[in-house]
């Protein structure tokens, strides 16, 4: 098992702020209105944001094909477990990412 010393950690924390800033871009390009939330539930507005986010995320790699691989491994699933509602918007933001 690799030591976790200050610099891997530093350099996981660059590679998070690299990805929302590219998934904030994402959306500031491909998004033209934001979405009402209206009267929806924390589960819903949760749910939409997953989706919304895997859509401007998909735009985006159309362009720039190497952001799958920066995406692709903060979209962690685990089989199995507890199912939770976290669990499965988990799943299926993996789902969504996956290329086949």
């Amino acid at each position: 098992m690799p030591q976790c010393t200050a610099a891997s950690a530093a350099i996981r924390a660059w590679r998070c702020i690299v990805r929302r800033q590219c998934t904030a871009s994402a959306h500031i390009v491909f998004t033209t209105q934001r979405f009402p939330v209206g009267n929806l539930k924390p589960l819903q507005v949760a749910l939409v944001s997953l989706i919304e986010d895997a859509r401007v995320e998909q735009l985006a790699m159309r362009e720039f094909p190497g952001l799958r691989n920066l995406w692709k491994a903060f979209h962690v699933a685990q089989a199995g477990g507890a199912v939770t509602s976290g669990s499965l918007m988990a799943r299926l933001s993996r789902a969504l990412i996956d290329a086949d």
